[in-house]
């Protein structure tokens, strides 16, 4: 946005379906199903494996994972359906494959995620 107000550029998506033609998810949110931030959090969950030591062409598993929850166990989908072996990490951010991701998460820990999420707030505090 212009410090005026006026809008430079949005993000957003209209959908697969032939009904979704049309509805700009990025004004229009009014009766949609919320969306989760998930893909948006995936390339800081990269960026922390950067700084862990892997590269875009560190090769990563992107086979199906069972994630422990409190209602027993979730198991991400990818984007149709699509089942992958192994990929790049170039490769699952790209195509923003979600068992890449948690497999990644994984491989990464949470420790170092947050770390990675958390290090812009420090520096903020820091220069204040």
């Amino acid at each position: 946005m212009r410090p005026d107000g006026d809008v430079l550029a949005m993000v957003g998506g209209v959908g697969d379906g032939v009904a979704d033609r049309g509805t700009n998810r990025s004004k229009r949110t009014k009766g949609l199903m919320p969306r989760p931030p998930a893909s948006a959090f995936k390339p800081l969950l990269y960026l922390a494996a950067l700084k862990q030591g892997l590269t875009p062409e560190s090769i990563i598993s992107a086979e199906p994972v069972d994630v422990p929850g409190a209602d027993g166990f979730y198991r991400p989908r990818n984007h149709r359906g699509e089942r992958y072996d192994k990929v790049s990490m170039r490769e699952g951010l790209v195509h923003s494959i979600n068992t890449a991701a948690v497999r990644l998460l994984q491989r990464v820990g949470y420790d170092r995620l947050f770390d990675t999420l958390a290090r812009p707030l420090r520096a903020a505090r820091h220069r204040r």
